[in-house]
Formats: structure tokens, sequence, C-alpha cells
């Protein structure tokens, strides 16, 4: 997409943002109408900065419906700029560095990204395409995020693309061990984050590569974390005024500003009383499959949940035999999958999530 050369003329006019290499005033991106399909990540971006260039202080936000039907909540503009200069402070970024948009800004890990780079004043790639670095100029990007299945789809189709990235956070869903095995082929700085829609993206991170990786989250600075009952997280920030915000993620707390996630309370998997983590169970077999997989709890009338290995793949008999085997050698016996259904393709959430209540719903359809 080119955008014709538009530089302000007055200090009046100089807020705004770079795409590219182009500064878009305030005055500009108010009056304009969006530039592409309705469906392109430019378009989606020049809606958000209509938005956000409004003078309605409240931005609406539709949490990603992970785990149940998506919901609108309403946040301040300030609370976000908070949450982007927490970030900004954490990694370092600076005036006029680049950061790359390959997130849809429909949710709040795409809006951040844009917001980070109007606080920070860093300049903003928008990639034409979410599964290709398209339109990007040749040159380093410092900051870039994506979802697990981005990163891994690219770092395999792209890696000299890939490694122009500095720094790179990866977060939505869990980080399954191939993608942290492919993170450990690139001197690019990577980190996984962890947050959600309710506390304006993520609240900590980790690195997953180099010499500082960790299995641990470390927390930005102002935040507060603790566990209920349940050992579920409860998390505090300073944009939220300190207001408990109760998460369903088992958690294993090291100490005041380390964590450890074990797996969501909504996705263990109820066997004959026996609670299975899917997220651990994936872990342990993650290295040892090349394609997209997922565990889920399906519905079973005598035991009330069994383990189903959901893979995106088109095996055969062979195939099938040499997964069955290595699930027998990796997880202990009451971990082991019932069964191996296969699909085409793994359905996604919006966010690039896999979509594990649709998994579990076409299963149990069959």
């Amino acid at each position: 997409m080119e955008f014709e050369l538009f530089w302000p003329i007055n200090q009046n006019d100089m807020e705004g943002i770079f795409i590219g290499q182009i500064f878009f005033p305030k005055s500009r991106l108010l009056k304009m109408e969006p530039p592409g399909d309705k469906n392109s990540l430019i378009y989606q971006t020049h809606v958000f900065l209509k938005k956000w260039f409004s003078q309605d202080q409240l931005i609406s936000l539709q949490t990603s419906g992970s785990t149940g039907t998506p919901k609108q909540i309403l946040v301040r503009k300030a609370q976000m700029i908070q949450s982007a200069q927490m970030t900004i402070n954490f990694l370092g970024l600076k005036k006029g560095d680049t950061a790359l948009l390959y997130l849809s800004p429909k949710y709040i890990a795409g809006m951040m990204m844009i917001v980070r780079a109007l606080v920070g004043q860093l300049k903003l790639f928008v990639a034409l395409s979410a599964d290709k670095l398209t339109g990007i100029p040749e040159t380093p990007i410092d900051f870039a995020a994506m979802v697990p299945l981005q990163f891994l789809r690219l770092a395999q189709a792209q890696p000299d693309a890939m490694s122009r990235i500095k720094t790179l956070i990866l977060g939505g869903s869990s980080l399954p061990h191939e993608t942290e095995l492919m993170a450990s082929t690139f001197d690019t700085k990577i980190y996984h984050t962890y947050g959600m829609t309710e506390t304006l993206s993520h609240i900590a991170m980790r690195r997953v590569n180099g010499i500082d990786k960790s299995p641990q989250f470390t927390i930005l600075q102002g935040v507060e974390i603790s566990t209920d009952e349940r050992s579920c997280l409860i998390i505090r920030t300073p944009y939220t005024g300190m207001h408990p915000i109760q998460t369903n993620d088992i958690a294993e707390l090291i100490d005041q500003h380390n964590f450890i996630i074990k797996g969501r309370w909504d996705d263990v998997i109820n066997m004959s009383g026996m609670k299975l983590f899917p997220q651990l169970i994936e872990q342990k077999i993650s290295g040892k499959f090349s394609v997209p997989f997922a565990i889920v709890g399906i519905t079973d009338d005598r035991a009330g949940q069994l383990p189903v290995l959901a893979v995106e793949a088109q095996w055969g008999s062979r195939e099938l035999y040499e997964a069955w085997k290595t699930l027998e050698i990796l997880l202990e016996p009451y971990e082991i999958p019932r069964k191996i259904v296969l699909f085409e393709r793994l359905p996604l959430l919006e966010t690039g999530k896999i979509a594990r209540n649709s998994i579990r719903q076409l299963i149990e359809g069959q």
C-alpha cells in the first residue's frame, strides 16, 4: 500500500503517527477515509487511529473468546497509554525505533502495538499479509508482536525476514516446545508474554531464547500478583487502580515478581476424578510433532471427560502408529489421549489462538 507523503506544516499538527516513513498528523487521520480492503491490517489501523484521535476518552475492547462468548469492555485511553509505557520501559524501546504491526487492531494485542508506537514515537510498519512479511522494507525491525503460530510459520517460511526483527514478543497462548526450539535458532530477543484483554495486553514476560531464557514470567514494574483458593492468578495493575483482576489461569508463584503458568482452569480435563492439564501434556509431547496440535477434553458417559489429541495433518496408518508409540513413551498411562483426530486445518480464533472450544465441539459432533 502506497501513501502520499504528507508532513505537518505547523507545531499544532505534530500530533500523529509515522506509518512506515510517512507521518500522518491527527488532523489528516480524522478527515481521511481508511485506505485498503476492510479486512486488511492497514484499513483496521486507520479505523483504530480515527477512534484514538477522537474526543471520546473511552475505547471499546472485545475479548478474544478463547474460553467463552466474546464480550465488550470499555477502558480509558489513559489506561492504555500507561500500559504501553510500561512495555516500552521493560524492553528499552526509544524514539525513532521501528515497530511491526502483524496483529489485527480489532483486538487488544494489535491495538496496543499502535498505542506503543504513538507513546514511544516509534515508526510503525503495517504488514500487508498476516501470513508473510510482505510490504515491509528490507531493514531491521526493532520491535514486533505475534502469536506463536504466526512466528512458527514465518520462521519456517521466511527465516531471513524473521531474523531482521531485533525484539519479538509472543502472546495469546501457551508456547509449544517446538516454538521455543525454533526461537533458540534466532539471535532475535524473543519473549513469551502473559496477559489478557482485561489487563490491556501483557503484564509479564519471560525470555525464551538466549542466556536469559527462563520458564518464569517476570511482572512489569508496578504490577502485583497473588492466587485464589484454586491457585488461579489474581492481577493488580497501576492503570486499573490496583483493583483485583481474577483469572482462570492456574499459577505457581515463585516469589512476588515471578510465576509459572500450569494451564487454564476451564481447560482442565476431569477424568474419573483426576485432573489433567492439557498444556502440561502438550509440553511433554511438543518436541515430537512437527505439526500444530492440541489436547482437548471430550465428554464421556463413564469417565466424565477423556483427553483427545487433535492434529493438523493428513496422516496415514504408519504416521498414526508412530504417534501412538510416541504418546506411550512420553506420557503417563492416564495422560495418553484416547484417540487422535486429524484436521485439515485446526480452527483458530481471530486473534490466532487455537480455538479449543471449537475443536471440542467439532469432535463431539462427529
